[in-house]
């Protein structure tokens, strides 16, 4: 089978997830870190585009 994952980022409103799954969907790895609402409100601005 493919070594191919999959890479989920979850941004709430206290902390950011990191997860990787594999081929067959299964959870291989997560790390969380604790944020605090600049640091969200940056994150966001990243990936969130205004027109």
């Amino acid at each position: 089978m493919p070594d191919i994952a999959v890479q989920k980022l979850v941004i709430s409103s206290t902390v950011v997830g990191l997860s990787y799954y594999n081929y067959e969907n299964e959870l291989t790895d997560r790390y969380i870190k604790l944020i605090d609402e600049e640091t969200r409100s940056n994150l966001l601005d990243i990936f969130i585009f205004a027109d």
